[in-house]
C-alpha cells in the first residue's frame, strides 16, 4: 500500500471530521469564447486524468490508517457535468459547484462543470481536492488540457512530447526515505519534531489581537475581501525598502507586521514563520500535488 505524504495525510484527517466541507477546494473557472467542441472537451479532460495519476487516487483506510490507491484508468471516468446558465445566474452556479464536497475514498480528486452562457460562450469550471492538487499544479494542467483538446479536435489522441518525468506517488515515496521513521531519534524526522517542539514551546494557543466582532463558537470557513490601493509614493517606497535592506519582500512585511502588532496593546510573543516550498519543481511536466 503506498502511504500519504504528510501535507496528504492532515488533509485526509480533516476532511473524515466533516466538518470543513469544501473549505480545501481548489476552483479554476475559464472563460470560453467561440466555437465548442464538448466532446472533444469531455475526451481531453479525460485524457489529463489519465496522465496525471494522482487525479485518479482514491485515499481509504486499514485500521485506522490511510493509504493511497491509483485507479486503473479505465476504472477512473472523471465528472463532467453540462449545465445551462447565464450571465445573471453564473456567479451563483460557480459558487454553488464549488462547493461541492469530495468523499475522497469514493470518487476522484476532481469534476468537472461546463456551464452553457450561449452557442459561443461558455464557462469552464474545474473543481479539485487540495489533497491532490496546488497552486502550482494549475499551469501544467491548464497546459496538458489545452494539447488534448487541440488534439481531439483533430480526430487523435495527445501526442506527449514525453512521458512524465515523475509521478506524485514517487514523490511520497521519496519524502518517506529522506525524513525517516519518527522513531528512530536520528532521523530527519525526529530531529525536525525535537527542534520545532523547542522552538514553540510557551506560545499562547490563540494571538490575542483586538477583533472589531467575536470569534464565532463554530467556524462557517467563510472569508471576505477587502480592497485597498496604495499610493505611488507608498508602492515606489514598498520597492525600494527590501533592495536598500538587501532583503526579501516577505522579511519587510514581516517588520512592517510586527511594529503594527506592536502598537496594538500589551506586549506579546510573536513567531513569524513562513512554509517552505515541499517539493521540488525541476520540471513543468512533473505531477503535481500537495506536498
Amino acid at each position: 500500500m503506498i502511504p500519504l505524504s504528510h501535507a496528504q495525510r492532515g488533509l485526509w484527517f480533516l476532511s473524515r471530521l466533516g466538518e470543513h466541507g469544501a473549505a480545501y477546494n481548489v476552483p479554476l473557472a475559464l472563460r470560453l469564447t467561440g466555437s465548442l467542441d464538448r466532446d472533444a472537451l469531455i475526451q481531453a479532460f479525460t485524457d489529463v486524468v489519465e496522465r496525471h495519476e494522482v487525479l485518479r487516487t482514491g485515499f481509504l483506510e486499514v485500521d485506522g490508517e490511510p493509504y493511497q490507491q491509483v485507479r486503473d484508468t479505465e476504472q477512473a471516468r472523471p465528472v463532467f457535468l453540462v449545465r445551462e446558465s447565464d450571465p445573471e445566474r453564473l456567479t451563483e452556479d460557480l459558487d454553488d459547484a464549488a462547493r461541492h464536497v469530495f468523499d475522497l475514498a469514493a470518487e476522484l480528486p476532481v469534476r468537472c462543470w461546463l456551464f452553457v452562457l450561449g452557442e459561443t460562450d461558455h464557462v469552464l469550471l474545474v473543481l479539485s481536492h487540495h489533497i491532490a492538487v496546488d497552486g502550482w499544479s494549475v499551469g501544467p494542467l491548464t497546459n496538458d488540457l489545452t494539447t488534448a483538446y487541440e488534439a481531439r479536435c483533430a480526430g487523435s489522441e495527445p501526442d506527449w512530447e514525453e512521458p512524465l518525468p515523475a509521478q506524485y506517488t514517487d514523490y511520497v515515496v521519496w519524502q518517506r526515505d529522506v525524513l525517516g521513521d519518527p522513531d528512530d531519534q536520528d532521523s530527519l524526522q525526529a530531529r525536525q519534531l525535537r527542534y520545532w517542539t523547542s522552538a514553540l514551546a510557551g506560545l499562547p494557543p490563540e494571538l490575542e489581537l483586538p477583533y472589531d466582532r467575536p470569534r464565532p463558537p463554530v467556524s462557517a470557513h467563510r472569508a471576505g475581501s477587502l480592497q485597498f490601493r496604495l499610493g505611488p509614493l507608498c508602492s515606489a517606497d514598498w520597492s525600494r525598502w527590501p533592495r536598500r535592506a538587501g532583503r526579501r519582500s516577505s522579511w519587510c512585511c514581516r517588520r512592517r507586521s510586527r511594529r503594527c502588532s506592536h502598537g496594538s496593546g500589551p506586549a506579546r510573543t510573536f513567531r513569524w514563520a513562513r512554509p517552505p516550498r515541499a517539493a521540488p519543481r525541476r520540471s513543468s511536466r512533473i505531477s503535481s500535488a500537495f506536498s
